[in-house]
């Protein structure tokens, strides 16, 4: 996806997110109605301020991603992920946070989009994690693997492990929800949101 299409609002300090970030931009097509917008932040209704790793307009929906670049085994206790190799670290799940940010994202974008009298319907944020390491040993329960993504494994090859791929399980997907379709006029639309 070309310049444009793609908009990096501040470069990433990570190597490892750099990576994650490319990855997904090989992956998105140069057409309507695909825009990302990489590593940006915003204040939400509440005073919040949020960081956005990457949010994407595709076709069957708006999706706020949250990378994950980890290396090891993971695994889960209740709403806490547990990364297990040379040492282990405990955190909350992030699909929780991607989720409470990408409602309050959209709040903003409705906001706006009354305030410009856009007569587009702002469909539903849907958050999402991208575990980007390849080499990751995913073992969370099934009901934890929802809106959880890997790499897009080369063509031709089957997806290694639970997750399926950021484009063939997320991004590449064909509308099944009228509401949460990105229409061309809205995504041109966005950036001015």
């Amino acid at each position: 996806m070309r310049e444009g299409r793609w908009t990096e609002v501040t470069p990433s300090q990570f190597t490892h997110e750099r990576e994650a970030l490319e990855h997904i931009r090989r992956l998105l097509p140069d057409a309507e109605p695909y825009r990302a917008w990489s590593n940006f932040t915003f204040t939400a209704d509440t005073g919040h301020v949020h960081e956005v790793d990457l949010l994407v307009a595709a076709r069957a929906g708006l999706y706020l991603i949250e990378i994950k670049s980890l290396h090891g085994r993971l695994t889960s206790d209740g709403s806490t992920w547990i990364l297990s190799n040379s040492s282990t670290r405990i955190f909350d799940n992030p699909l929780h946070l991607a989720d409470a940010k990408a409602k309050r994202l959209r709040s903003l974008l409705e906001a706006q989009a009354r305030r410009q009298g856009l007569r587009e319907r702002i469909p539903f944020v849907q958050g999402a994690v991208f575990l980007s390491v390849p080499g990751l040993q995913v073992a969370l329960p099934d009901h934890q693997l929802h809106w959880v993504y890997g790499p897009e494994p080369p063509p031709g090859k089957p997806a290694t492990g639970p997750l399926p791929g950021i484009w063939s399980g997320l991004l590449g997907r064909t509308p099944s929800d009228e509401r949460r379709r990105v229409t061309p006029t809205l995504s041109r639309a966005l950036p001015g949101l």
